[in-house]
């Protein structure tokens, strides 16, 4: 590939308004380059992108970052943008049309020794304005995430943007290959988590360097959040799976609390597509219902859920499966309220109404699960229907009930749908 990058293909790929703003940073100085998975998007032929990470150098580089973050803070609300964010180690941050767009400063990372094993953030951060590109870029992950788009402003044309390849990420692109930029790699915990996904996303295969190191990995100061990050990602099973494969081939240390999900695995988990593995009824299917019985307060646990959250969810779900194919047309057919509160159906349907009213995040989350999400849908428009009644019409029928206060909530959900009827 040339050294140099057409401006006009390059506007093309990241939009009109990601454009002018690399333009308007020009203009006041500032040098920016497209680095990591927007600059790999680019380079790797697709289309658009709709996260975009700059590096930016001022001309004056003897300018406080403070003073740095508030001109550009104010550039960007000339142009309409709010709010601009500061997302920690002197990067920014902010959002337009679904696109989100980063500055950040050049930067070393360095760890010390005495903190291992490391979380993801247990590094010192230095920001030097006079960093060159490879010295900046050594701390990114793999080399096909250190490919650089510089930006330079031209006095006849828009935008020069040359190519930047210190560590030759361009070729580990071209051949779909994960290699580590440096043995600071495998101090990240997070770096693991990324690398399955990228493999299982884009079909990149692991350099043999970086399988021969994975040992090297200790993942116990890691938050279960990351796995969940990186995992909803992809397809979540064939996350695990991958996840679990390599940790014990390479026996690398995790959280043990993360067992729960090599169990899920072994638990007869059906093929289907899972919605999301941040979300345990993302991962609940109708096959393993005995496996998330058996886990309740681990599950609840790991996925620091609120008290008997998975339990109620595992009752509505126990209760929508006894219900027959007809049920809404059954529970209509009563005409009498002592016909109606003697049946097992409108007990059960009542019990599924006063969970709803009482945790609707529960019934919100099982229309993410596609095993269930039809009859949680249609039991959804048929509470929400009912319940739009005017409360004077139910004062008024509540002065004709001779039903105790036992059955007066029943009698006003036999009233809702006789009402509904009618309507």
């Amino acid at each position: 590939m040339d050294k140099n990058i057409s401006w006009i293909s390059f506007k093309k790929f990241a939009g009109e308004r990601v454009a002018e703003i690399i333009l308007l940073f020009l203009r006041n100085g500032v040098s920016l380059t497209l680095v990591g998975s927007s600059s790999r998007a680019y380079l790797s032929g697709l289309e658009s992108t709709l996260d975009f990470d700059f590096e930016i150098r001022p001309s004056s580089q003897e300018i406080k970052h403070q003073d740095l973050e508030k001109q550009l803070t104010n550039w960007l609300n000339d142009l309409g943008i709010l709010p601009v964010a500061s997302a920690g180690f002197g990067v920014m941050k902010f959002s337009f049309n679904n696109i989100t767009v980063e500055f950040s400063p050049p930067r070393l990372e360095s760890y010390h020794a005495e903190k291992a094993p490391f979380g993801h953030s247990d590094f010192t951060a230095s920001i030097n304005y006079h960093l060159d590109h490879q010295s900046s870029f050594a701390r990114r992950d793999f080399t096909l995430n250190s490919i650089g788009l510089h930006f330079i402003r031209q006095e006849k044309a828009e935008c020069l943007i040359q190519l930047l390849d210190p560590y030759k990420g361009l070729v580990d692109l071209q051949s779909k290959v994960l290699r580590p930029i440096s043995d600071a790699f495998y101090n990240d915990p997070v770096r693991f988590l990324r690398m399955i996904r990228f493999h299982l996303q884009h079909g990149y295969t692991y350099h043999p360097q970086l399988l021969e190191n994975l040992g090297r990995f200790d993942l116990t100061k890691l938050s279960t959040y990351y796995l969940y990050l990186e995992g909803d990602r992809v397809q979540s099973l064939a996350y695990l799976r991958e996840f679990f494969y390599l940790i014990d081939q390479y026996k690398i240390p995790f959280p043990k609390s993360w067992e729960i999900f090599r169990d899920l695995l072994c638990s007869s988990v059906g093929e289907g597509e899972v919605k999301s593995m941040s979300n345990p009824l993302g991962l609940l299917q109708a096959n393993n219902l005995d496996f998330f019985k058996l886990k309740v307060s681990e599950l609840e646990k790991i996925f620091s859920l609120k008290k008997h959250f998975l339990k109620s969810s595992l009752v509505v779900i126990d209760l929508l499966m006894a219900l027959p194919q007809n049920w809404s047309a059954q529970i209509s057919q009563f005409s009498k309220f002592d016909q109606f509160k003697n049946k097992k159906i409108v007990q059960n349907i009542f019990t599924l109404r006063s969970l709803w009213k009482k945790n609707c995040e529960v019934f919100s989350l099982l229309l993410g699960n596609q095993t269930f999400k039809l009859e949680v849908s249609k039991m959804l428009t048929f509470l929400q229907t009912i319940e739009t009644y005017v409360k004077n019409e139910w004062d008024r029928e509540r002065q004709k009930v001779t039903c105790n206060d036992k059955e007066l909530e029943l009698y006003k959900f036999f009233w809702l749908i006789q009402k509904q009827q009618c309507t």
